[in-house]
């Protein structure tokens, strides 16, 4: 490329939109005020202010560039403070964009007019506070960069809660305590009883909106309130997107105004009134206005009204009656004249007037217009107080009366500080911005050696520099009080992670090859510049400003020389490390590759310039999902890195909820205590016995640590601590499963603790392989010869435990260090020889820093043989398409998101008494491949702890439940406890852990453990079986008994007894008892259609019959002895023909009865599965039961009355009187039926048939028995009397 001069001019990306009055004392402030349409920047040409006319002017928030003013206003013109001191100010528009708020930053602190951030060394208009707001993202961004330069900043109109624990110290709220308006809320609805609402919040990504849903809405349910609906707001990016975005709401539109919820709690910030106000608009489009359906809306104190200028005539009735929250505030004498007097002409240094005032007055100034335009010209004359209210508000807004108080406590601050300092010193440098906290005295400007320099680095020089920044040792440091000039005063001890020192190593290495390689740069020479962050954060922003200074001079971006160009920064494996380096180093278009911490945890606005050497962190959580679901562990702990750290937080919220669709329960979810590694670790330890305990005792055998590099040091730790409750892993071991941000580190009081803990541990780690050469190279590191190398001394000392002569002191009897000791003689627990996952995510990423370097190179031609530090813009274009092999054959890329496109390793842990271990890999998880094989496991080659008998060890909440029974969930327990219940009747399950029985296929039944399906026997009354052969015995016995009655009458039909007593009926009836009898054949034996149609049927009528004859017998008897009666009208019935017309009545009723039965509704073979169980019963469905039992009724019905009638007549003459004999035959036939039904209701299968069978003969033999026994006894027996001569006599 070509060599350009250095260049300070303003940059070309300035922000257009500033109002300054100069002062001695200078207030800056960062609104967002003015939307800008800009090109993207996509790293193959300058970036420019090249935008399109229009301009979204928030024309609602130029009141509180007002406020400012007229604040500062009023201080100048005020005696009383400051006296013979301008106050003045210099406010910034930051085009709601992340990085402009950055740029504006940095844009404080240096000389006006020139970009060359810190670099001011004048002592007029010294910054003395910055104020932002009313959006989160300028509250975050903001203290982001300032806090890093001790500038007190005042923050109005976003919640405490945004603000990171580093930066509290340099912050003020002016708005009030978030936590009071949540309550406000929750009280209000109480007041009004309304228990069911809406809730309208900020996108996802809004860190602001996911607090709100984690602490305040659980509150809000405790407390008896409903939420019908939580829609999240679309991204508005105020460009050309809108269209996109008047789209997307109309979704939410819809969702809101088809609510029930009469109240809508609308979570917003200062701009989310515009999206309410399109998706009100909008849901005209549904047909649902708010003017037939209205809302009472509840709004919160961060919003405001603003609007779009389209929206300038939209209706905002709807927030007719809405309710709103806002900071308090008062009116202000003057500052509605001070407003009223406000005009364009007279405000020349105000460079937001011009816009606000074209787009509040719809009009334009003559030199904005085009020759062509027909548009209103603006006079500048026009009065604010004559806007309507939704253009632009006279009274003070809370915002507004937040930025005028704010103003006010940096002055009455300012003024106590002068009157405690001495008169002499009459102003307040920049260097000595921190003092406005205290009353110090007030230093000259300086810049040389920062005072608190970093002490750790490593730096070899070249033409171009990749600089690192590292976290290998922690040291001590005085915290800052504001009382005195920070120093680096530390205590004699450092806390040195050995096994983080390879990663500076890895990076030597690599950097050494390609210096030794001459087909890579040649004619070039790569250095490096490693810093220790010391794990704070301060640390990370300083080392991130120094390496776009001047080496040797904290002067951040004011470099002009042509040598030891940056041309890249890798970082990690702190997540923090990560993202507070890419905050910095971002604003100034620097390459930065992160190692160890996952791409979630970089911020959308940085990802352009970030790329991930670790691996997709989805990929990841896949693979812990697929191990864990591969050996059925649907039981486990999670530990976790503190509530702060965000990636946590993204775990917690989107991957275990993956992992409980999965069926993975969670026991317990333990957050890991902050690390501080200073005088706090006696507290640490004390924190971490609780979780030691509940790790220990809980019954998940498998524990998830999602955690980072340093958080090994707290698991053992708290697996030491356990001991002292009683619970060592030699009895109960766990199984650990370790994510691969993490790594193996220890203080150097564990140094001799047991490791046997992590024996059959599984890890994740990034693909890693050995690199031919690394360990000779590592072999022969020593102090001696790397005397630049600013880690190495301190590493010597604590991994080998000896001191160097001239860090001892006199009386020290400690082990003395030569210098030769070897690295391959330390145990695995203090440094591994082998090529770890990081240290390889190192080698790879500077490689590809070279690649990309060489590749530009090669495509600005060989006279362009340098890359300074203005361009490296244009390195990020060859990063995103590079594609190499490194020196282990492996192909090297990034995606189009800047993540490494590679895989992670599965790693089996395996211990050894002298402290060191083993990491065999057993598995992998890479991208898909196109078999879609991603995950693979060697069970086979896992070693696991040796206390669990069972290999591999189960992880479950309970045991299974045995075939037989089913599992229902424990009340107010995770779904995988449940209880084991025995499956209902009926139901079986034949696996174990079976979610619900289940029912056997209709020709089976399950066995007696209900484990089983056995297949159903056919069952029908057959001839074969005892019973069936009993029964047709009986039927046949009976039936020739019956026959042998009728051949005995037939045989004396001419003797008295047979003819006294009507002949053809007596024959009629035995011929139906016969009959009846082999009636009963047609219900043993499978059924079938004719048996079917013909059985009921068949015994109903032949029965009828006989019943119908004895009915006529008995009415015979009557009639002839009240015929004999002189004078009786019963003469004329005597004959046959009553008897015969009797018999055929009653039995044609019951003919027409079984006759409408079989047309309507025929019997027919029917299987029955269900009745008994492991039976299928073959029976005849009756067809209609109506019909059944109507047949057995007529014959109930005949029955009663010849009952009835024969009992009238028992008490005729004996000798022609069958009535007694009647009565009892007929009341054994209404006892049978009586006994009948309930029987057969309850009797199933083959069993009903032969109660059906034994009633059939039961009835017909008490009618053979009662009514013809006696006659044959006396005709077979007596037939003296049955002679004419000894009835005569007997009469006589």
């Amino acid at each position: 490329m070509r060599i350009t001069n250095c260049n300070t001019t303003v940059d070309p990306l300035s922000i257009l939109h500033q109002y300054h009055q100069p002062g001695e004392h200078i207030i800056a402030a960062i609104f967002s005020q003015i939307y800008m349409w800009f090109s993207p920047i996509t790293f193959e040409k300058i970036p420019s202010n090249d935008i399109f006319d229009d301009l979204i002017v928030m024309t609602n928030i130029y009141q509180h560039i007002l406020a400012l003013v007229f604040a500062i206003r009023e201080v100048n013109e005020n005696p009383q403070i400051l006296p013979n001191v301008t106050l003045g100010f210099h406010i910034y528009n930051d085009y709601f964009s992340a990085s402009r708020t950055y740029q504006a930053s940095m844009e404080m602190v240096s000389t006006r007019g020139r970009f060359v951030p810190n670099y001011k060394c004048n002592i007029q208009n010294d910054l003395v506070a910055v104020i932002g707001g009313p959006q989160s993202d300028t509250c975050v961004h903001m203290p982001t960069t300032l806090s890093a330069y001790k500038v007190p900043q005042l923050i109005y109109g976003c919640a405490p809660m945004m603000m990171n624990r580093g930066q509290a110290g340099f912050s003020y709220q002016t708005f009030p305590n978030e936590a009071l308006q949540h309550v406000g809320i929750l009280q209000l609805l109480k007041y009004f009883r309304w228990t069911w609402i809406g809730v309208i919040s900020l996108p996802e990504m809004n860190a602001y909106a996911e607090r709100f849903f984690q602490n305040v809405l659980p509150m809000f349910a405790q407390s008896g309130i409903c939420i019908d609906f939580i829609e999240r707001t679309p991204i508005i990016s105020f460009s050309t997107q809108i269209p996109e975005t008047q789209k997307s709401v109309v979704k939410i539109g819809s969702v809101i105004m088809r609510s029930s919820a009469n109240v809508i709690l609308v979570y917003g910030e200062i701009e989310t009134m515009i999206v309410l106000r399109l998706l009100i608009d909008l849901s005209d489009f549904d047909g649902l206005s708010m003017k037939t359906k209205g809302k009472v809306w509840i709004l919160t104190a961060q919003m405001a009204f603003t609007s779009l200028p389209f929206q300038r005539n939209t209706d905002i009735h709807f927030l007719h009656g809405a309710l709103s929250f806002a900071s308090h505030s008062k009116e202000l004498f003057g500052f509605q004249k001070f407003l009223q007097m406000r005009n364009p002409t007279s405000e020349k240094e105000d460079g937001f007037i011009m816009d606000f005032w074209q787009q509040a007055f719809s009009c334009l100034f003559r030199k904005t217009m085009a020759d062509n335009t027909i548009e209103k010209i603006c006079t500048g004359e026009e009065k604010l107080e004559i806007l309507p209210g939704s253009v632009f508000e006279m009274s003070m807004a809370g915002h507004s009366y937040s930025i005028y108080n704010a103003v006010y406590a940096v002055v009455h601050a300012l003024d106590a500080m002068c009157l405690s300092l001495l008169k002499h010193e009459s102003s307040i440098r920049l260097n000595q911005l921190w003092q406005v906290f205290s009353k110090m005295h007030i230093a000259h400007c300086n810049t040389t050696v920062d005072p608190l320099a970093i002490l750790h680095q490593y730096y070899q020089p070249g033409e171009h520099i990749i600089a690192a920044i590292f976290s290998p040792i922690y040291t001590w440091g005085s915290p800052i009080t504001f009382e005195k000039v920070p120093s680096n005063d530390v205590s004699d001890d450092h806390i040195i992670m050995t096994h983080i020192y390879q990663h500076i190593l890895a990076l030597v290495f690599a950097i050494r090859e390609i210096n030794e390689n001459p087909e890579i740069l040649p004619n070039d020479t790569l250095g490096f510049h490693i810093y220790n962050d010391y794990f704070i954060v301060s640390r990370t922003y300083q080392a991130s400003m120094d390496m776009v200074s001047t080496r040797g001079r904290f002067i951040p971006n004011y470099k002009c020389d042509t040598q030891n160009d940056l041309v890249a920064v890798i970082g990690g494996p702190q997540s923090e490390t990560c993202v507070h380096m890419a905050t910095i180093l971002s604003a100034y278009k620097v390459p930065l590759l992160t190692y160890g911490c996952a791409s979630m945890m970089v911020k959308r606005a940085q990802a352009g310039f970030s790329y991930q050497t670790f691996p997709n962190e989805a990929l990841q959580h896949i693979g812990i999902l697929q191990l864990l679901i591969y050996f059925r562990w649907t039981w486990i702990g999670v530990i976790s890195k503190p509530d702060i750290n965000e990636y946590t937080e993204w775990f917690i919220q989107n991957t275990l909820p993956m992992f409980a669709q999965s069926g993975i329960c969670i026991d317990f979810i333990e957050r890991t205590p902050t690390l501080s590694f200073s005088t706090q670790i006696p507290e640490t330890e004390n924190s971490v016995i609780k979780t030691g305990s509940i790790i220990m005792r809980s019954s998940a055998n498998v524990v998830l640590v999602y955690g980072e590099i340093d958080t090994m040091i707290t698991l053992r730790i708290l697996i030491d601590i356990s001991e002292f409750e009683g619970l060592s892993m030699k009895t109960k071991s766990k199984v650990w499963i370790l994510t691969a941000q993490m790594a193996f580190n220890s203080l150097p009081v564990q140094r001799s603790t047991d490791i046997h803990f992590l024996h059959g541990a599984l890890s994740f780690a990034s693909h890693s392989r050995e690199l031919f050469g690394f360990q000779k190279f590592l072999q022969m590191r020593n102090p001696t010869s790397e005397k630049e190398d600013g880690f190495i001394m301190d590493f010597w000392q604590q991994a080998f435990n000896c001191l160097f002569h001239k860090t001892m002191a006199d009386n020290t009897n400690e082990k003395i260090c030569t210098g030769e000791e070897k690295l391959e003689t330390l145990p695995g627990s203090v440094f591994e020889m082998s090529m770890t996952g990081h240290s390889y995510s190192i080698y790879n990423a500077v490689y590809a820093v070279v690649y990309a370097l060489e590749a530009m190179h090669l495509s600005h031609g060989k006279h362009e043989s340098r890359v300074l530090l203005n361009p490296l813009w244009q390195l990020h274009h060859f990063l995103r398409s590079i594609s190499f092999n490194n020196s282990a054959g492996e192909t090297i890329s990034f995606d189009q998101n800047g993540e490494l496109i590679s895989g992670y390793d599965i790693t089996n842990w395996v211990t050894f008494p002298n402290q060191s271990f083993l990491q065999v890999k057993v598995g992998n998880i890479i991208p898909k491949t196109p078999t879609g094989k991603g995950f693979t496991i060697h069970e086979e080659a896992i070693v696991w702890p040796q206390t669990f008998e069972q290999t591999p060890p189960l992880s479950i909440c309970n045991d299974k439940c045995s075939p037989g029974y089913g599992r229902r969930e424990k009340e107010g327990e995770p779904f995988c406890c449940y209880d084991c219940l025995p499956c209902p009747v009926g139901k079986i399950s034949n696996h174990k852990d079976t979610d619900d029985c289940f029912q056997c296929p209709e020709d089976h039944y399950p066995n007696q453990e209900q484990n089983l399906c056995l297949p159903k026997v056919i069952s029908f009354l057959s001839y074969e079986e005892p019973l069936g052969t009993s029964l047709s015995i009986f039927a046949l016995s009976f039936s020739f008994i019956t026959t042998l009655v009728l051949g005995i009458f037939i045989r004396n039909r001419n003797t008295p007894i047979v003819k006294a007593n009507n002949q053809n009926l007596t024959y009629t009836i035995l011929i139906s008892l016969l009959l009846s009898f082999l009636c009963s054949l047609l219900f043993i034996g499978q059924p079938h259609k004719v048996t079917c149609l013909l059985r009921q049927p068949a015994f109903g009528m032949v029965f009828s019959v006989a019943i119908s004859c004895v009915l006529a017998k008995t009415i015979t008897v009557i009639v002839a002895f009240k015929a004999t009666t002189p004078g009786s009208r019963m003469r004329k019935w005597m004959g046959g023909n009553l008897a015969g017309s009797m018999v055929i009545f009653c039995s044609l009723v019951q003919a027409t009865i079984c006759t409408v039965w079989l047309v309507t509704f025929p019997p027919f073979p029917d299987l029955d599965a269900y009745s008994v169980t492991g039976e299928i019963i073959v029976e005849c469905n009756e067809g209609s039961v109506t019909m059944f039992y109507c047949v057995l009724g007529y014959m109930g019905f005949l029955a009663i009355v010849s009952f009835t009638i024969a009992f009238l007549a028992r008490r005729l003459p004996d000798s022609f009187n069958e009535a007694k004999f009647i009565t009892f035959s007929m009341l054994i036939f209404c006892s049978v039926l009586l006994s009948f039904v309930p029987t057969y209701l309850s009797t199933k299968g083959k069993f009903m048939v032969a109660v059906e069978i034994f009633s059939i003969l039961a009835s017909s033999t008490g009618l053979l028995s009662c009514i013809f026994f006696p006659k044959c006894i006396i005709i077979v027996c007596r037939p003296d009397l049955n002679k004419r001569e000894y009835l005569i006599n007997r009469k006589k």
